[in-house]
């Protein structure tokens, strides 16, 4: 099983960001927020005893910021954690961290020692004025210092986060900024391209404002930073083994790829997600209500049930968006149907404009599908629908 801790402090929302985060909190706020964790950590692992068949594999802390709790919050969190549940011995244990929440090296290495081993570092850019139009308060030297605290604090697992299609960046400047983080050394690397999500300063700013003052690259452009920046950090040795991640032999993210295999997991905090042995459920993303939930232990008690439909689109999904691919054998098990026969001509159209290809009985987007792949997802799911009834 993965377990997912939420920790939603941020110093400040940054303009493209669309995910549960609460700017600028106090020192009693961190301190109310840590105590309610361990409630609902405490309430959610007495629900569990006993029915754990394997031990926690994954731990992932994020946000928010994890890294803008004191470090000495994260160890006890950690600690708790692993008096409270069945910890692997070589568990992957997870910090996200933006550049300016980063520790000094003692603190750093205070981290390491107690466990964390992995760290995801929200680097976006290397270029200062996209890291502005971003709203982000670090610098590209920033980044590169926050770095080097963490290698010199003792991590040898560190994955840098980075974005393309962003305003003023054309191919060679994307180019430039992949050339710059393979430098540094890292041993993942996550590459999303921006989306204006509704609501977000940044959307707003592109809806409302006749002359933007950085236009967006051209769809053919992005298609370009897409696919050229794959090639490149692969003949850098970063194999990609999703859409947008990339790492070095042994580094791939395991936390995420247990998502991606259909593993159960835990979420602690507001706007976490658990699915456990066939049931999920949501917490609710107001924080007031989130800690009215874990005080009258009523948190997780709404579970929906994950019927066969929902099983299978998601399988679909989250296999398709795999290097790897979706397995035949996998999609028979979920639907009880032949996976060719429900969707061979689509398959075939795919394969012929090297979209799709076919080997090992299992099906995998090419470097150009995983390009369009939230399109070709939806016409799987269409014809899924339409045999909806047979399955």
């Amino acid at each position: 099983m993965l377990l997912y801790v939420h920790i939603p402090f941020c110093r400040a929302k940054c303009a493209y960001c669309a995910f549960h985060s609460l700017p600028g909190p106090d020192a009693a706020s961190v301190t109310r927020y840590v105590e309610t964790l361990l409630k609902e950590l405490r309430l959610q692992a007495g629900r569990l005893q006993g029915e754990l068949s394997e031990p926690i594999e994954t731990i992932f802390f994020g946000g928010g910021t994890p890294t803008m709790l004191p470090h000495h919050f994260l160890i006890r969190l950690l600690k708790a954690i692993r008096t409270e549940l069945p910890v692997a011995r070589d568990a992957e244990i997870t910090l996200e961290a933006n550049p300016e929440s980063v520790q000094e090296v003692p603190a750093v290495r205070e981290l390491a020692t107690a466990g964390f081993n992995r760290v995801s570092l929200g680097v976006q850019s290397f270029s200062d004025a996209r890291l502005k139009t971003l709203g982000r308060l670090h610098t590209a030297a920033d980044a590169v210092e926050a770095f080097s605290r963490l290698r010199n604090g003792g991590f040898r697992n560190i994955g840098l986060d980075l974005m393309w299609g962003l305003p003023g960046q054309r191919p060679q400047t994307w180019m430039d900024e992949l050339k710059y983080a393979t430098a540094l050394g890292p041993e993942h690397i996550s590459c999303y391209g921006l989306s204006l999500e509704p609501g977000t300063p940044l959307a707003a700013l592109y809806e409302i404002s006749p002359v933007p003052p950085d236009t967006l690259p051209t769809e053919d452009e992005q298609a370009r930073m897409y696919v050229y920046g794959i090639e490149y950090l692969t003949s850098r040795g970063y194999m990609q083994y999703e859409i947008s991640n990339t790492a070095r032999l042994g580094f791939a993210c395991r936390h995420n790829e247990g998502y991606w295999n259909g593993k159960d997991y835990l979420g602690l905090g507001p706007t976490a997600t658990s699915t456990i042995q066939g049931q999920r459920w949501t917490n609710s993303a107001d924080h007031v209500q989130w800690c009215t939930d874990v005080k009258q232990k009523t948190i997780g008690s709404e579970a929906e049930n994950i019927d066969t439909k929902t099983r299978l689109f998601e399988t679909v999904m989250l296999r398709l968006r795999t290097v790897k691919g979706l397995p035949f054998a996998l999609y028979r098990e979920a639907s009880g149907r032949d996976f060719l026969r429900d969707h061979g001509r689509l398959v075939r159209l795919l394969a012929e404009k090297r979209l799709m290809s076919l080997r090992n009985r299992h099906a995998r987007l090419t470097l150009t599908g995983m390009l369009v792949s939230n399109t070709i997802i939806e016409k799987f799911f269409e014809r899924m629908e339409a045999l909806a009834r047979n399955i």
